[in-house]
């Protein structure tokens, strides 16, 4: 429908069970559809002084909104203070923040989340997310965390006065022909360094799996939240990486012998051609002794698949054999 319904708690539980017993109905206008609703925490951090307790806060996201004609759904969010009374507006122009696309089809509100308190300055933050932004891959999904602060969230530069932004980084992440797949929330605090994470999820991202799907973990910290991302891939199984390679000695003697050695991360086995061996431990060592110029290639599986194959290569010079490192 074009409008957000909020019912209130008590010690029974809420307060109503359909629109017509709502505390609050705040309509979009236009009869554009809300898409997504959530609560934003308390982004101004006010505190009701009959309870001590602190005034939570609502942000409604309607991608779908309009702002050139009815067509061009460049997408909005808004954010509305609690107050003791509640939430009490009725409208999206009463809106205490408001952010709004600048693309055709930019999708803004696609998905909107309270986040915590990624910078830890005592005032939660939130998210909105959008299916694509200027300069971006096409479907790339995207979501912009904005920090709250005395006046509650600072809309004056419209997204462009974000903290930070987060993205997939690939073209058609969140989109399979015509389903479209692209969720944020706050992560709480995954790290228990005082700063709240935030959680990217596309639904079609490939890694490598064509359309597997991935989550992306940013931890917050007092700069931005926006540190490299703990990747989690379709099925929660990251792809393994051969982390190191090593040869002892560097250089040996025709007939003479060489301990290779790896280590690797997310992998079950590890397996070395050329007699190098299989079943190998994932963080190990193996003596060879060439005979002739050889390369040895290591490949590194896991539950997320395979390593790209990673070579030492045992080369033939007059009298000596040299180990190298090298890509396969």
């Amino acid at each position: 429908g074009d409008s957000a319904v909020i019912f209130l708690g008590s010690a029974s539980g809420l307060q109503g069970s359909w629109p017509g017993d709502a505390h609050a109905v705040i309509s979009t206008d236009f009869g554009t559809a809300v898409t997504s609703v959530a609560s934003a925490g308390n982004v101004n951090g006010d505190i009701n002084p009959a309870t001590g307790l602190p005034l939570d806060d609502v942000i409604i996201g309607a991608q779908f909104y309009s702002v050139i004609d009815t067509t061009t759904q460049e997408g909005a969010a808004f954010v509305f203070h609690g107050s003791p009374a509640g939430i009490v507006s009725t409208s999206i122009s009463q809106a205490n923040a408001a952010f709004f696309g600048s693309l055709l089809a930019e999708w803004v509100g696609i998905d909107v989340a309270g986040v915590g308190d990624v910078d830890n300055d005592g005032f939660d933050d939130i998210a909105i997310a959008a299916r694509v932004f200027p300069g971006s891959l096409d479907n790339e999904g995207v979501a912009y965390i904005f920090r709250g602060g005395p006046g509650g969230i600072d809309d004056t530069n419209g997204l462009g006065g974000s903290y930070v932004r987060i993205s997939t980084g690939q073209a058609n992440a969140i989109k399979n022909f015509n389903r479209y797949a692209l969720s944020v929330n706050g992560a709480g605090d995954v790290n228990g360094d005082g700063y709240a994470d935030v959680i990217l999820g596309a639904g079609y991202y490939d890694a490598p799996e064509v359309d597997e799907g991935a989550a992306f973990v940013f931890h917050g910290g007092p700069a931005n939240p926006n540190a490299p991302p703990v990747i989690i891939v379709g099925g929660g199984n990251p792809a393994p990486t051969i982390s190191t390679l090593g040869a002892t000695p560097a250089t040996i003697s025709a007939g003479s012998s060489a301990t290779l050695n790896w280590t690797t991360t997310d992998a079950t086995a590890v397996s070395i051609d050329n007699g190098g061996g299989t079943g190998l431990p994932v963080n190990g060592s193996v003596t060879v002794t060439p005979a002739a110029a050889t390369t040895y290639t290591l490949t590194a599986t896991g539950p997320g698949g395979s390593a790209t194959p990673t070579a030492w290569r045992c080369c033939r010079a007059r009298s000596c054999c040299t180990v190298a490192k090298s890509s396969a």
